[in-house]
Formats: structure tokens, sequence, C-alpha cells
């Protein structure tokens, strides 16, 4: 049942917005006048209240309304959603009503604007079809909205149209949001043992970092940010003369509070990037093992480590295992542009770890 009414001059009224003592006035006034009206069908109001003390609006009679009634975590959620919304400057109302520019209806589970700027939040508790989910946000998107979805099913499109998370836990424990991986499409055991998922945030702490714009949609290549390169070193012995040699262990891309790795491998092809690297290396670097070399293992030349001693290839395929112990060597600020963010491109199709939708600015 719906968190709003209507007085009976057209005035929304917001049963969280009430204070005790003003619910019970309310209560006590609607008993006598029966004015209050449901904002679904404008049928008659009853105020009650839900085994948790949440204040709700029902329908005095049994009618031809087809709207469902909502759980107690439906109410609880668009609640959340309300008060995370206006602690960020945001105004926000719940159930509140809209028309497409094509004149099909919508109805919001809350909606928050600021400025010139509108999102929809979506409260799916029951189980709904892509497809209608698709269509839904679609709806938002030509009448001016962004769409934000909290989900409790698993399995949802992960795609660049639809800005979705889980939703996991219980009222009584508090509610997160399972922020998914693109790649992924997550069970209902996934959702339970929490893992999987690229974070886990309490639901509170992901909406007002949303509504911060410091938790962004979209793929990491999308954001045009700059970024930082971190490039690791460690210390590698050779099988074949023992000799022990510095080596990049790899170098670390980090945009928006996200990471994506990079091996001297994938620089390869990037002379510009190769010189830019060896530039930011502290003179304690010893860089003359680094170079083009021959691996039979991959039956082509790459940019690659190599043995001080007898310049055997230290092979890209043992590099990770060094990453417990490697250090940064030096960092520098890049801008994704030209070689850098074909880099990235190129890593993220490969499936590398590379932040792909949720991104975390903080």
């Amino acid at each position: 049942m719906p968190l709003s009414c209507f007085d009976h001059s057209g005035l929304k009224i917001q049963a969280f917005d009430l204070n005790d003592d003003q619910w019970e006035a309310l209560k006590a006034q609607n008993r006598q006048s029966r004015l209050l009206r449901m904002p679904c069908c404008g049928a008659g109001v009853v105020l009650k209240q839900s085994k948790w003390g949440t204040p709700f609006f029902a329908h005095s009679k049994v009618g031809l309304c087809l709207t469902a009634d909502e759980s107690e975590e439906h109410r609880q959620l668009k609640m959340l959603a309300v008060e995370a919304a206006r602690s960020c400057g945001w105004q926000a109302e719940t159930e509140v009503p809209g028309v497409s520019p094509s004149g099909e209806p919508w109805r919001a589970d809350v909606l928050a604007t600021k400025g010139k700027a509108k999102v929809a939040i979506e409260v799916q508790w029951s189980g709904q079809v892509d497809d209608e989910t698709l269509r839904r946000q679609q709806l938002y998107r030509d009448s001016g909205a962004r769409g934000l979805w909290l989900l409790r099913q698993t399995g949802f499109p992960v795609v660049e149209e639809l800005p979705a998370v889980c939703i996991g836990g219980t009222i009584k424990e508090g509610f997160h949001a399972l922020l998914p991986y693109q790649w992924a499409r997550m069970t209902r055991n996934d959702r339970q043992s929490q893992q999987g998922w690229k974070a886990i945030l309490p639901m509170h702490e992901f909406l007002t970092t949303a509504f911060n714009y410091r938790l962004k949609w979209g793929r990491i290549t999308d954001i045009g940010a700059k970024a930082e390169a971190e490039v690791l070193v460690a210390e590698a012995d050779c099988e074949h003369c023992g000799v022990i040699t510095e080596i990049i262990v790899g170098i670390d891309l980090h945009v928006a509070g996200e990471s994506v790795e990079v091996s001297l491998l994938d620089l390869t092809p990037y002379d510009s990037l190769i010189a830019e690297i060896r530039d930011h290396l502290p003179p304690s670097f010893d860089q003359t093992h680094l170079k083009v070399r021959y691996s039979r293992t991959h039956n082509h030349r790459y940019f690659s480590n190599g043995c001080l001693g007898c310049d055997r290839l230290h092979g890209d395929f043992y590099l990770p295992g060094y990453r417990h112990a490697a250090k940064a060597a030096c960092r520098f600020p890049i801008t994704l542009t030209g070689d850098w963010l074909q880099l990235v491109q190129e890593s993220d199709e490969c499936g590398n770890g590379a932040p792909e939708w949720w991104i975390l600015a903080r």
C-alpha cells in the first residue's frame, strides 16, 4: 500500500513526513470527513501502521483498483530512497505519476528532482521479466527521467540502459545493495551468500553515494576522467643462473576508484606508453633488462622482463605470482585518450578485470 495520499484540496500527504501526533490527528480527521483519497484510483483512505511501525495508507473498501498491495520491504526501501535523496539536497516524493510523450502513464515508486535532473527509483521486490523492466526503463527515459532500479531478483540484465542493483539483506538486519559485474548473471544462491558481486554496500550508503554523484553508471572509458598509472615491481630470481632481478610485475591504471591491470605484454604495440613509463621509473630501477624478446610460449615477440645475469625471459604468464610481494616503483597521472584509452579498451574487451558499469568515484 502507498505511503502517500491526497487531501480534499489535492495536496499530497506523505505518511513518513508526519510525526506521531500529526498522524493520529490526520487519522481522527479522516474518520470524520472521509476526504482523503488514494493516489492510485481516488478511492477512500484508511490510515494504518505495519507491525514494524511504518505508517501507510490503504483502501477503505475493496474495489476495482488493480494496484497490487505492497510488502513492508517495499515500503521500507521507498522510505530509504526518499531519505537518501533528501539528505543529498534533492526533492523526493513517493508514488509520483507521469505520462510519456506517447501518452503512456507511469507511476514512479520514488521520484527525485534537483534542478533539471530527474531520477525515478523503482523498487521491484517481486519478480518481473526482463522485457518489462527494460520497457519501463525506456518509458522513464522517454519522459526525461533517469531510472534507477532496486531489484530483489537476481539474473537481471546488466546493460548500459539499465542502472540496477540487487537487494540484499532483510528489514531486521538492514538492506544492502549488491553491485553486479557486467559479465555475470547472479543466481539466488549468489545473493544469499553475497559471493561474486563487484561490491556490497549498505543500501543507504549506495543511494547517498549515487545522489552525491560519487557513484557512476557506465563504462570506465566513457567517463573521460583523469587516471593514474602505478608501476608495480618485485624481485625475481632466475631459475637458470640464480641472479636476482627487479622486474615489472604489472601496471595498474586507477580510474574513479577502480583498477585495470595491464602487463608488459599488453604494452608491446604502444611504443609511446613504454617510453612514458621508462621516463617515470626511478633511477634505482635498472631498465637494461626491459626489451622485446621472442617467447616460445606465445610464439611471438613481446616487450618483457629479462634476467640481468643471462638475459633469460621472465615470462608474462608467471608475473601474477609476484603480485603479493610487489611494491609501487612509481605513480604518475595519465589521461584516457589516445594510446592509454586504446589500451584500457582492449583490456576491457579481454575481460582482464576491467571495471564495466558501477564505478565508485570516492
